[in-house]
């Protein structure tokens, strides 16, 4: 299985929205929800670099014309996010 694949398809419904950079409670919930599910397919196999990637990947994809500058800082928080998680996740299982 491919760990990037998997980021970019359980993290799609989050960067999709609009408001994926606002921190609004509800577009959290899409990405807590699409961190939890990429972590059930990949456990051990998680990589912030990888998460960051397919961030980037989606985010180019479908907000082409999001400043980069703070696409990078969206980026960077959303993956010591999904970090924080896959550790609680790992010591929850």
């Amino acid at each position: 299985m491919n760990v990037h694949n998997v980021y970019l398809e359980k993290l799609e419904p989050f960067i999709r929205r609009s408001t994926w950079h606002t921190g609004h409670q509800n577009d959290l919930k899409h990405f807590y929800n699409g961190v939890a599910r990429s972590f059930e397919l990949i456990e051990n196999q998680f990589q912030t670099s990888e998460v960051r990637a397919a961030l980037s990947e989606l985010v180019d994809k479908y907000h082409p014309n999001f400043d980069q500058t703070a696409k990078e800082e969206e980026i960077t928080e959303l993956a010591e996010a999904a970090s924080t998680i896959s550790e609680f996740l790992l010591l929850h299982d």
